[in-house]
């Protein structure tokens, strides 16, 4: 490492965790304290040891009003275009970079941590890393040479191969086992830093304008022999851990177990010094112990990786306020009244008495401090002249109204109300517009502090990643978003872009604006007839509306876009309506043509059948008059008209004139 180098990060290291301890320190521990409700050092003996827990309340009543807009939507922030070489990637990086915050990385936590401890902490810090992952081995067996060809082809690295004989139906072939190798790309992890580990430059306005900023963190040394760093058996602990250890973790290390587990204490960061001399001071990411060979890592960078988030910001600081920090004094004062009110309860239920002692005996005092119901008090003479209750006077009401007092003071200087808690019994008996007026003034305020918020810290989160991504990922992705399975290569989109964070509306808000975006549809519907609205208008006024609703992935599930939606026929011109028509009725007619013609054939074969039928029933007429063996055909139209007719036919015929005779027959026939 460099002389200079070195002298700087000793330097400005020393300089941070000297003022950060003298100046930061006590507040955060006193914060924490509070939060957790922790006795305050000042109880009496005998005397109420009740603790107010504002501090808790506020960070945790002001929570949720943070985490749920930013994930209450599709994203957490937008990228957008800087020129037109970007417009077609920057929707791809938005749906990537908030797919590998939220899923590949436990986003949720990891904002809830970094959101508690600028709310608690003064500073919420969290560093995006890019890891290196070991490279995937796969071992196959009984390869054959052409499958053994083909895998190479495919440009899997063989890092192992043996050649054997096997046997094919008896006919013997060289096989392969081999190991094949798959390179890893690495993968992104986002962690929160502990603020008390977090050093930066005592004067540093930004981040960006500190000479130092990095954190201290513990390694084992089997850690560090993982991560391939050779000095991990002697690095030392770095000279300043012992000014920034954590009073709440205990020392893990015991001298029996062995060395590979004992834990070492490093700074990790980054560093801006010229060590190229070339006037300009570079950026450079660092990992060292407390000897002047302690070097791990010297690497120069594009720039820092931190991102830093503050609730209150003090102009020109990199540290600001938490909201633990006004919340602590309030707490102090409420614990004090509150003691007082329920000490004035027990006096009240419990007075001190007064004992004559010349009319007291030496069990009197014994049979008063007895806890007992109807208890026998022994003495001397009327009770009214050895036992006396000392009055003393009753402040609960007093205290009641300093508690009621210090909460309007904790209302106003942090915007965290009781109506928005939903902790008011009393609420129905205000007007509603009166709180939905002090519910705004909250909501505004809360709102405004995550606004800074995701401006600064969280905006600067995703500028770093996509940062990474764009320098790591080299190789294409494919992760499953919107039931699809979409194919994501960051190497060709330009880290330069816009972002832009979703700042999800309060719930006033939300509802104000579902209210006006349905108003609006009322226009909408009669704006489309018109021609003043296009189908593309409806569809991003449906996507609004659902956002505003919070029906996530309406854009996707329940809509469509109209530039996606396959294209429509084109409308036909008069002309081409009018022949429709004409064509339509020339179809018509011939088919009514033709089914007069198939009407008229029927007919005419129904007519013909009936003629023949006739002339049967007169054939089995005429047989059926004269005598047995006498001539069929003579006084018949059959014997006029000279036809022959199918004996077949004449059978039938006669058949049914027979079994029509038998039928006349029957009694009761006619």
């Amino acid at each position: 490492m460099n002389e200079k180098l070195r002298q700087v990060l000793d330097h400005e290291i020393e300089r941070s965790v000297t003022w950060s301890t003298s100046a930061i320190r006590s507040e955060q521990e006193r914060n924490l304290a509070y939060y957790l409700g922790l006795p305050m050092g000042n109880e009496v003996e005998g005397r109420s040891q009740v603790v107010s827990w504002d501090v808790f309340e506020v960070v945790e009543s002001a929570l949720p009003s943070f985490l749920e807009p930013l994930f209450g939507g599709d994203n957490i922030a937008e990228f957008q275009p800087r020129g037109p070489e970007d417009e077609a990637f920057a929707s791809q990086a938005t749906d990537y970079v908030n797919y590998l915050v939220t899923e590949r990385n436990d986003g949720f936590m990891v904002f809830y941590t970094w959101l508690k401890d600028a709310l608690l902490q003064k500073l919420g810090v969290v560093r995006p890393e890019w890891v290196k992952v070991d490279p995937e081995r796969t071992e196959y067996e009984g390869l054959t040479a052409e499958q053994l060809t083909m895998m190479q082809a495919e440009g899997k690295v063989i890092v192992a191969a043996s050649e054997r004989i096997a046997d094919f139906g008896g006919m013997p072939a060289p096989v392969y086992d081999v190991t094949v190798e798959t390179q890893n790309p690495g993968k992104l992890c986002i962690r929160n830093v502990k603020p008390v580990d977090f050093i930066i430059t005592k004067d540093a306005r930004t981040p960006d304008d500190a000479y130092v900023i990095g954190e201290m963190v513990t390694y084992t040394r089997s850690e560090l022999k993982e991560m391939g760093f050779k000095r991990w058996a002697d690095v030392s602990d770095y000279d300043f851990s012992t000014l920034v250890d954590d009073p709440w973790e205990d020392d893990v290390f015991d001298d029996t177990v062995t060395v590979e587990l004992e834990e070492v204490r490093l700074f990790k960061g980054f560093v801006r010094c010229d060590c190229n001399g070339d006037g300009v001071a570079e950026w450079r990411e660092v990992l060292v112990g407390g000897g002047p060979d302690d070097i791990l890592q010297d690497d120069e960078v594009e720039g820092q990786d931190y991102a830093v988030i503050t609730p209150i910001p003090i102009p020109h600081r990199v540290y600001g306020m938490a909201y633990a920090d006004p919340a602590a004094e309030i707490q102090r004062l409420k614990t004090g009244l509150t003691r007082q009110y329920v000490d004035s309860l027990y006096l009240a239920n419990r007075p001190g008495t007064y004992i004559n002692m010349q009319a007291a005996t030496s069990n009197t005092i014994e049979d008063l401090l007895s806890d007992r119901i109807g208890k026998i008090i022994r003495g001397n003479g009327p009770a009214n002249t050895a036992i006396t209750p000392i009055q003393t006077t009753i402040v609960a009401r007093e205290s009641l109204e300093g508690i009621q007092f210090a909460d309007t003071m904790r209302e106003t200087r942090l915007g965290i109300t009781k109506y928005n808690q939903g902790l008011d019994s009393e609420s129905l008996n205000k007007t509603a517009t009166g709180i939905g007026k002090i519910m705004q003034a909250s909501e505004q305020r809360l709102k405004m502090t995550l606004r800074i918020m995701a401006n600064t810290g969280i905006k600067r989160l995703y500028q770093i990643i996509l940062r990474l991504v764009t320098q790591h990922q080299n190789v294409a992705d494919v992760v499953r978003l919107r039931n699809e399975w979409v194919p994501f290569n960051p190497a060709e989109w330009s880290d330069k872009m816009d972002c832009k964070i979703v700042v999800g509306s309060t719930n006033g808000e939300r509802m104000e604006e579902v209210q006006m975006l349905q108003l609006f549809g009322q226009f909408m519907q009669q704006a489309v007839p018109m021609g003043v609205a296009t189908k593309q208008n409806v569809y991003e006024f449906g996507k609004r509306l659902a956002r505003a609703a919070k029906l996530m992935g309406a854009d996707v599930k329940l809509l469509t876009d109209p530039a996606q939606a396959p294209p429509q026929q084109p409308q036909p011109s008069p002309e081409q309506i009018k022949a429709q028509i004409e064509m339509g009725k020339a179809q018509f007619e011939a088919s009514e043509a033709e089914k007069q013609r198939q009407h008229d054939w029927q007919m005419k074969q129904l007519e013909g059948q009936q003629a023949e039928r006739l002339k049967l029933f007169e054939l089995a007429a005429g047989m059926l008059s004269r005598p047995m063996g006498g001539n069929i055909i003579d006084g018949t139209q059959m014997d006029q008209a000279g036809q022959v007719i199918d004996p077949a036919q004449i059978q039938f015929a006669a058949q049914a004139i027979n079994q029509l005779a038998n039928d006349l027959q029957q009694p009761g026939a006619m």
